[in-house]
């Protein structure tokens, strides 16, 4: 037991980490979650925490495409046990992640309505969401407290 704790302690500060490329459109929530299981389970993350990061990498994903980017997403996931980061670089518009859901009248008239829930949905699974643009590439940082 006194082993282990030792272990816990030195491999604090410790980042792991793990690149990905997804794709909008063909990765699913079943692919997105095999990838946080294997990971969440060798990093040894709570799984609440991988359960917010699948769901926000699936919103992710949805809102692309419902933005038309078809081109791959490369990932990068860095945990420390303190906290998970998620890089997502992409070439397309920049996601707009807004502060409020979309009132009913936009989801029932389909003005952009599901794309703003998807992308205000992301605010809602990670603690921090930030978004950058420059000269069509795109990059969304996702941040996680474990």
């Amino acid at each position: 037991m006194a082993g282990r704790g030792l272990n816990m302690l030195f491999r604090v500060g410790v980042a792991r980490s793990r690149e990905a490329v997804l794709s909008p459109g063909e990765d699913n929530l079943d692919s997105i979650s095999a990838l946080m299981e294997e990971q969440g389970a060798t990093w040894g993350m709570r799984k609440e925490v991988c359960g917010r990061v699948v769901d926000a990498l699936h919103e992710f994903l949805v809102a692309l495409q419902l933005l038309g980017v078809t081109s791959p997403v490369k990932t990068r996931l860095r945990f420390d046990e303190i906290k998970l980061t998620a890089l997502l670089e992409y070439q397309g518009p920049a996601l707009s992640v807004p502060d409020a859901p979309p009132t009913v009248e936009d989801l029932v008239t389909g003005k952009g309505g599901v794309s703003e829930l998807s992308t205000y949905m992301l605010r809602q699974h990670a603690d921090r969401v930030r978004v950058s643009e420059k000269d069509g590439a795109c990059r969304v940082y996702l941040h996680f407290d474990h």
